[in-house]
Formats: structure tokens, sequence, C-alpha cells
């Protein structure tokens, strides 16, 4: 897959699973492929950093998407932006700011919906309790 502009299915499909958000990620998985992307590349999508199918330009767009993803006060993101800068421009930069930011945003509440095997909502489901989900029709 030839990544031409930031960010792609790996990152909307890195950042779903990162959040766990099963909904998400069984609609980003389909999409994967007609854009191009493998089945293979697909499994190892959690483990890029330690995979060799990913480009040095995708590892950096996935290392980018993770950084906006999981929030640690740890996390310097000079030299994230500055590697993701030698592949993108600051349009193809700014991108993945606003669009992981966004599924994100849609990843948080999407976690607590039931889904049928098909990834169909099945029921929304709030803690009104800690130890027990009430299901909402």
């Amino acid at each position: 897959m030839s990544m031409t502009t930031c960010p792609d299915e790996h990152d909307l499909s890195d950042t779903s699973q990162i959040n766990g958000c099963a909904g998400c990620i069984n609609m980003h998985l389909r999409d994967a492929p007609q854009h191009g992307e493998t089945q293979d590349r697909l499994d190892r999508i959690l483990v890029w950093d330690h995979a060799d199918d990913f480009s040095e330009r995708e590892e950096a767009a996935l290392a980018w998407t993770e950084s906006l993803t999981v929030l640690d006060r740890q996390t310097d993101c000079g030299p994230l932006r500055a590697r993701l800068r030698e592949h993108f421009c600051d349009e193809q930069v700014a991108a993945p700011i606003a669009i992981v930011g966004m599924i994100n945003f849609w990843n948080r509440p999407a976690t607590s919906f039931a889904y049928d095997e098909h990834g169909a909502v099945t029921g929304i489901y709030i803690v009104r309790n800690p130890d027990k989900l009430v299901g909402l029709a």
C-alpha cells in the first residue's frame, strides 16, 4: 500500500484497537482491503514496531497516531513530530490530529455498545453501579 496522505486505514485501525472498540475495528478492517491493504499487515498492526511489514513512512505515522491516542505525560511529541515531517508535508501532519481525535471521540462511547457477530449495534450499556452494567435498548 502506498501512503500518500496521513492518516490511513492503519492509523484508524490502530487507534480503534488501542481503544478496544470492537465495532470500529470491524468497520476499519472491512474498509482496509478496499484501500489496498493486505490481511497479513492488518494482522500485525498492533505490533507494527516489531514487524518488518511497514515502511519508515508508515511507522512514523503509526507512532504519531499512538501518541495522539495513548496520552502519556512522559511522551515527548517533538521527536515524533520531527520523524513524521521527514515523510509528510505540514497539511498531512495536521490531518491526523483532527482525524485521530475524531476516532478517539467515537471510540469512547462506542466501547459501551453491544455488537452482534456482524458488527451491528444490539444495545448500549451504561455503568450505574461499578459492579454491574445496565443495558439500554
